[in-house]
């Protein structure tokens, strides 16, 4: 059976209980007013007294299932007929210390020193609960006193792992503090009762444009509405649009994402169009086709590792590559971050650990590859955490991996963070935080950070076509390589109506792909990031649709910070003609030039995803020279490109071909400039099955 993380931990502080179980006498607590027929003389009450302390302690006495809520509700009955009982007292302290709502802990406190003031010889536990205290409120000095109080109690040679746990608790206060000197310049917000409850809302997911979030929530209106051991609803995921600023009220997503299991989210790819979730301890994928997601599939075993747990996961900006968290041996702790790459068919390869650069003997978990394909965020208890797990953020460079920063205080607390999602330009991120203004357990925050470049600069509009219109600042990242991003949108050439599309942008320099991409099939928009001052040919492809290519010299050389980019493309519907506008040949010539092949290699993908149609492929030329000279060149520069095609694997049947001399111009062919646009290769829609 697998521990979810606060069962490990409550698993780990029973043990310490039970470890110093009889290393102190029995006396604790003899000053304290005991629960007696002698002390509470009235026999009704006394009964009242001695029921609720037996029900409360059923709830607190299984530490690794302890419901800390239900015990809390009857030891306050029995303290309100006896308020001056030390053990209770620490009890009720306990529970508040460990309710899932940041904004009781710090009610713990006063009970924990009565407990003190009735039995001074009270159980030493207490002062380790004393500085937890304290550490949940960010009194990093109180904290450390406290917590070495209990240090110098305990035996070195006989709790010498209880006392690491504590040091560990030490160190992190004063990271806390330190940190805490220099906090980070942002703005911090909960997301409010319209999304966060009493329940436990975490694992936001974004596109990295912002116009929909996914995140898990365990609400009674869970599929099938059933509560796991720890009398908290099964997981479910649900959805909220961002509408012009403002985002739309929470739904749940349903089948096929959800089950009568726990569905947890896990990552969104940079276009929302991949979705990975977390079900039993394994990963899944899904993606959004026909506007609906399709029945998640599990990752192969190179992923899901037989008898492991994976709880965390994020692609790669270019899609082959996945972060993802897993307890697989060997690890460097418990959790560790690894990494698992596709080969050329396809296949998910053999995951590799990344190292202690990243992971440490803590756990690690929450990964996000940013979109910019370089910095790396991850949740960590390692490192100089503060307390809980923190957020961290690494930068790949030539060096390899930096060492892992902390975000800084405020965004991080003495409680768990975990989960962050960054916009594609940096402005805002969201996470899950167990912090002292939730709504219950933990809840969604949002993070404006507002030392990227200048002063944010708020937009009215998160679509794709406007989110950057305001003229944010290309990303800096650290490191060798800078970004610009590039958007767009597919649609129909003649209906304006949006195309599910795949985009394939290739570097020109050596013809290498890239990244491939699908848009998002109901907006018809994309967005990706891409490396400056390289040179790119973006094409994008529609089933039952003609091409579109245009190319990029110098990207972002201009300091041009976002490029638009509006695909229309044209139905392939019978009489259809499609200039080949990158075909050239040898000055009188039917040898093609090099690039020419790459243009004709669409053609191909075309005819092939299209096996129903039917083409004439047609030569023309300018008008200056022996007509039937000029016809006879148009024909073998047709046969060219017809050969190149059927050498590719087109049937010849599908492939009429005619050489039309200069005799179809489209341009002015005694202007020397225009003239050239009349030296051509074209190829017309004969036939649609």
């Amino acid at each position: 059976m697998k521990l979810n993380q606060t069962q490990l931990y409550k698993s780990i502080f029973f043990s310490l209980l039970v470890g110093l179980s009889g290393l102190y006498s029995a006396e604790s607590f003899s000053q304290s007013v005991e629960f007696s027929k002698k002390t509470i003389p009235d026999k009704a009450t006394f009964k009242k007294a001695k029921e609720a302390l037996a029900e409360g302690d059923d709830y607190y006495g299984d530490d690794f299932l302890a419901n800390f809520d239900s015990a809390l509700k009857y030891f306050q009955i029995a303290q309100e007929i006896n308020p001056d009982n030390a053990e209770l007292n620490m009890k009720i302290g306990r529970s508040f210390l460990d309710l899932p709502s940041g904004a009781t802990h710090m009610k713990a406190l006063p009970y924990f020193q009565k407990a003190l003031e009735l039995d001074p010889q009270t159980e030493p536990i207490i002062y380790f609960y004393i500085g937890k205290a304290y550490h949940y409120n960010s009194e990093w000095t109180k904290a450390i006193a406290e917590y070495m109080k209990f240090v110098e109690k305990l035996d070195p040679e006989k709790n010498s792992s209880e006392i690491e746990r504590v040091n560990k608790k030490i160190r992190e206060c004063r990271n806390g503090k330190e940190l805490s000197e220099s906090p980070i310049d942002a703005k911090f917000e909960n997301m409010g009762s319209w999304m966060n409850s009493a329940y436990r809302e975490h694992s936001p997911i974004i596109a990295s444009n912002e116009s929909v979030m996914f995140f898990t929530a365990r609400k009674p209106n869970t599929t099938g509405g059933e509560k796991d051991m720890d009398a908290l609803y099964f997981e479910d995921i649900y959805v909220t649009y961002n509408r012009k600023g403002g985002w739309s009220a929470p739904r749940n997503v349903g089948s096929p994402i959800n089950t009568f299991e726990h569905d947890a989210t896990v990552s969104l790819s940079a276009d929302g169009l991949q979705m990975i979730i977390a079900r039993e301890g394994d990963l899944y994928l899904s993606e959004f086709k026909s506007a609906q997601w399709t029945e998640p599939k599990p990752f192969p075993e190179t992923i899901n590792d037989d008898g492991t747990e994976e709880t965390a996961a994020s692609f790669a900006d270019d899609g082959k590559t996945l972060y993802f968290v897993s307890d697989r041996s060997p690890s460097i702790g418990g959790r560790d971050i690894w990494i698992s790459k596709k080969d050329a068919l396809g296949n998910w390869g053999v995951a590799e650990n990344m190292g202690g650069t990243i992971n440490t003997k803590y756990d690690e978990n929450g990964v996000f590859m940013h979109p910019d394909g370089s910095t790396l965020f991850f949740s960590s208890e390692g490192h100089n955490s503060i307390g809980g797990t923190d957020i961290f953020k690494s930068i790949y460079t030539e060096d390899g991996w930096s060492a892992p920063t902390n975000l800084g205080v405020p965004l991080n607390t003495p409680y768990d963070e975990q989960c962050i999602v960054v916009s594609a330009d940096y402005r805002n991120g969201y996470y899950s935080s167990k912090g002292k203004d939730t709504f219950g357990d933990h809840d969604i925050y949002k993070v404006t950070f507002k030392n990227v470049d200048e002063p944010l600069i708020m937009a009215v509009d998160y679509s794709p076509t406007s989110l950057f219109s305001a003229g944010v600042k290309k990303v800096e990242v650290e490191g060798d390589t800078d970004y610009a991003l590039l958007m767009g949108s597919v649609k129909d050439f003649d209906n304006k109506s949006p195309l599910d599309a795949k985009i394939v942008i290739k570097n020109r320099r050596d013809n290498s792909i890239v990244k491939e991409i699908n848009n998002n099939p109901t907006t018809g928009e994309f967005l990706v990031a891409l490396p400056l001052d390289n040179s790119y040919e973006v094409t994008v492809r529609a089933k039952g649709y003609l091409y579109f290519s245009e190319d990029y010299v110098g990207f972002g050389r201009d300091d041009k910070e976002v490029y638009n980019l509006e695909a229309k493309i044209k139905k392939i519907i019978e009489n259809q003609t499609l200039v080949l506008k990158k075909v050239f040949f040898k000055r009188a010539s039917a040898e093609m030039v090099g690039i020419s092949y790459d243009e004709l290699d669409k053609l191909v993908q075309v005819l092939k995803d299209n096996p129903g149609i039917e083409i004439e492929i047609s030569g023309h030329t300018d008008n200056i020279g022996n007509p039937a000279k000029l016809i006879r060149l148009s024909r073998q520069r047709m046969e060219s490109v017809r050969n190149y095609l059927a050498n590719r694997g087109i049937s010849k049947r599908r492939l009429a071909g005619k050489g039309y001399g200069g005799m179809h111009p489209i341009a002015d062919n005694t202007d020397p400039e225009k003239r050239a646009l009349n030296r051509r290769v074209e190829f017309k829609v004969l036939k649609v099955k």
